[in-house]
């Protein structure tokens, strides 16, 4: 889990620095799909270790 918390932490970082992406409010479809993916894997998992 760690691993896939720093591969989106890699992948944010380097959009928001390389192509301006904005995680606030009214942002694009590609900060948009990476934010909800995140979202449902943190999800996914606490959901699946309480099990």
């Amino acid at each position: 889990m760690q691993l896939i918390g720093l591969a989106f932490f890699v992948v944010a970082a380097v959009g928001t620095v390389v192509y301006d992406w904005d995680f606030s409010g009214d942002s694009g479809a590609v900060p948009t799909a990476l934010a909800l993916v995140a979202v449902a894997v943190a999800i996914a998992v606490t959901l699946l270790r309480r099990r």
